[in-house]
């Protein structure tokens, strides 16, 4: 009788490890095509400059009721970056966020529309600086841009590290 709780005892913990480990591997295998498929920005193609770029940590998630991906990254010469990419319903929306982020902006340093190959105005790309991260003197920088619903942030620690990564991409 005792051995028969113990095989009903080990066959639930099992079962329940071997959940818990698919559904591990689903969150990274979810996340790793995210990452491939949606990402606006490719991370490592500035190998033609010598300098390239490497992921540490990457997140699917969401922002309010929208899907988004998170990472954090750095180039070769010891720049560290993170990025936000949000997929809004509409246009209008990844205006709307571009707007709410430039308000808290210390400096607008350009802002420039982004056309399609026939020359319809399909988003925009900002460079502004924002109040320094805590514990720093030098204000943070983001480059910020849209294409159509989307909505995509790259921040540093300095406006010197985002022309760097602007000029790779």
């Amino acid at each position: 009788m005792r051995f028969k709780y113990f095989v009903y005892l080990a066959l639930t913990v099992f079962t329940f490890s071997l959940g818990v480990g698919l559904w591990s591997l689903r969150l990274h295998l979810v996340a790793t095509s995210e990452s491939h498929l949606n990402r606006l920005e490719p991370v490592r193609d500035a190998v033609y400059l010598g300098r390239t770029y490497q992921d540490h940590l990457h997140a699917s998630g969401a922002v309010g009721r929208y899907p988004a991906c998170f990472s954090h990254f750095s180039s070769s010469d010891g720049m560290h970056f993170s990025s936000t990419r949000i997929q809004f319903s509409s246009s209008r929306q990844a205006h709307n966020e571009v707007q709410k982020r430039l308000r808290k902006a210390l400096t607008i340093v350009s802002r420039v529309n982004t056309m399609n190959d026939t020359g319809v105005v399909v988003g925009e790309q900002v460079v502004a600086t924002f109040a320094p991260y805590k514990g720093l003197t030098e204000p943070s920088a983001h480059w910020i841009s849209t294409s159509g619903s989307v909505f995509y942030s790259v921040t540093s620690s300095s406006l010197r590290n985002i022309e760097k990564y602007k000029k790779d991409h």
